[in-house]
């Protein structure tokens, strides 16, 4: 009240109220799938913004007013054996907090395969395969120019549509009848589980030149079946040293 002589005045006074921001959950959590989708909640008492959106996720809004829910969705698949994280930095005038959004690996990481002992030849290849926590496991070969025009995700859906291996009977991988001086890509992946539980782990990915054909190279392989089994005769040349004979049955490479 303002008074002045015998007169008065009343004076409104108001004091705005501080800014607030405040994020539930602050740590969400979605699957390993394209299209997958959560949520969080922004509680702010005026406008507010968010920025580091990864590629791989995609937000209702990233700004607006007041209380607001946000719905996430991831864009693409987590084609990986670890999980991914994005830091949302969500601000409301002087105030700011951060949003950790986490999407789960396609990919088991205790399921594992690996090469080694590789034998590239002129129309052959040959490696054996080192297994961790595997029951068995898928396989493909490609040509190299038909493999880079795919993304890693077709192929691997391409190879778990085929035959099944038990890595407890193939522990390798041999082809014949390759192309000469051709550079191809081999496909590997294990999984573990029975078919209502199957777990896969991350793709074996070898890349391979043959040799040269001509009549200085190291050698060339051929197949024949005979009755139960095949067998691989690799031949030397002019200049090799060397040469290999590898057959398959059915319980072992030799």
């Amino acid at each position: 009240i303002v008074k002045a002589g015998n007169m008065e005045r009343k004076v409104k006074v108001t004091q705005e109220a501080g800014q607030s921001l405040s994020v539930s959950p602050q740590n969400p959590k979605l699957t390993a799938e394209k299209g997958a989708t959560g949520s969080f909640t922004i509680t702010a008492n005026s406008s507010w913004n968010i920025s580091g959106i990864p590629a791989w996720l995609s937000l209702s809004a990233t700004q607006g007013t007041n209380t607001t829910t946000i719905t996430l969705t991831t864009t693409e698949m987590n084609f990986n054996d670890n999980a991914r994280t994005a830091s949302l930095a969500i601000t409301a005038g002087t105030k700011s907090t951060v949003v950790t959004v986490t999407q789960d690996p396609l990919f088991d990481s205790s399921i594992k395969v690996t090469a080694s002992d590789e034998l590239i030849l002129a129309t052959g290849y040959y490696t054996k395969l080192n297994f961790s926590n595997v029951l068995g496991y898928h396989e493909g070969y490609y040509y190299k120019y038909a493999f880079e025009v795919k993304t890693e995700e077709d192929i691997y859906n391409e190879v778990i549509t085929g035959n099944i291996l038990s890595a407890d009977k193939y522990n390798y991988t041999i082809m014949s009848g390759l192309n000469a001086s051709t550079d191809y890509v081999y496909c590997c992946v294990p999984y573990s589980g029975d078919s209502k539980s199957r777990k896969y782990g991350k793709m074996l990915i070898q890349n391979f030149t043959t040799k040269s054909n001509s009549n200085y190279c190291d050698a060339a392989v051929s197949g024949s079946y005979n009755s139960s089994y095949w067998t691989y005769t690799i031949s030397k040349q002019q200049r090799c040293h060397h040469y290999y004979l590898m057959y398959a049955t059915d319980a072992a490479a030799e």
